[in-house]
């Protein structure tokens, strides 16, 4: 019953913002256990807006928790480009964004 109303809710949430409503429907994906297809929605919704930092956030978090480091490295990455903290230009020009580490490492030791 419960994931039958939160399939509701996600398709109510979807009716009034589109983006919102694809990352809800990766969130219910993963609930349920639908690994690969909670990806795939949240890899849909970072082509399909590519200035919104949030599908690469939930996408990073998804690679940590499979231990996929270089995926989930890919991902931070292009997050903190649209941040402005990883751009090519020089460093004094550069907007910037800054990420402490340990929130990347998540407690985990190298």
């Amino acid at each position: 019953f419960g994931s039958w109303r939160a399939s509701r809710a996600v398709a109510t949430v979807e009716a009034t913002d589109a983006f919102l409503g694809q990352l809800c429907k990766g969130r219910l994906h993963l609930v349920k256990g639908e690994v690969e297809e909670a990806e795939r929605v949240w890899t849909v919704a970072s082509s399909e807006h590519p200035g919104r930092v949030e599908p690469l956030l939930e996408l990073w978090n998804l690679h940590d928790a499979q231990m996929a480091d270089k995926k989930a490295v890919l991902s931070a990455r292009r997050a903190l480009d649209i941040c402005g903290g990883t751009a090519a230009e020089p460093f004094e020009e550069a907007q910037t964004a800054s990420l402490d580490v340990e929130i990347l490492l998540h407690n985990k030791a190298w």
